[in-house]
């Protein structure tokens, strides 16, 4: 099996950014990322390049390039929020399992942000198991609430 080669990109006197696939190199290139002016150096190796060897790269965006565009993980940052306020007023135990989704959402999108994409997905599925844990729990106890209230409606 052979791997795919893997990439750091920097801009001239500035600090090397990767490894990154060549699909996410011309992700960013899509995006505008990349600019003419950054270099690259194959993974292992010691010869940097301009960028635009690898990718095309036509006043900051690709010229029709085959590759998918890749979307920014769901992060779940805001359902995390709404998480942890409801474990601070109305459902104490969903305050534990709100905190770990709300850490897991903040990296995840800080690691897009620093052009680390695959551990940005990596943080955004730990999001998505935290923030469905709270999930269950605040239902759990909305439930309870419901069960208690109606034992005290219906015990007069």
């Amino acid at each position: 099996m052979t791997t795919q080669p893997r990439y750091y990109i920097t801009r001239p006197g500035g600090t090397p950014t990767g490894p990154l696939s060549l699909d996410s190199l011309r992700v960013m290139a899509q995006q505008g990322v990349l600019s003419t002016d950054m270099l690259y150096c194959e993974e292992g190796g010691d010869e940097w390049k301009p960028v635009t060897e690898k990718v095309i790269i036509h006043h900051s965006r690709v010229v029709e390039t085959p590759t998918p565009h890749v979307d920014k993980p769901d992060t779940r940052i805001v359902k995390s929020i709404v998480l942890l306020a409801l474990g601070l007023t109305l459902c104490p135990l969903t305050f534990f399992p709100a905190v770990p989704a709300l850490v897991y959402a903040v990296l995840s999108e800080n690691a897009f942000t620093s052009l680390k994409y695959e551990e940005s997905i990596r943080y955004s599925h730990s999001a998505r198991t935290w923030v469905n844990v709270s999930t269950v729990v605040t239902f759990v106890q909305l439930l309870l609430y419901l069960v208690i209230i109606l034992l005290l409606i219906f015990d007069r």
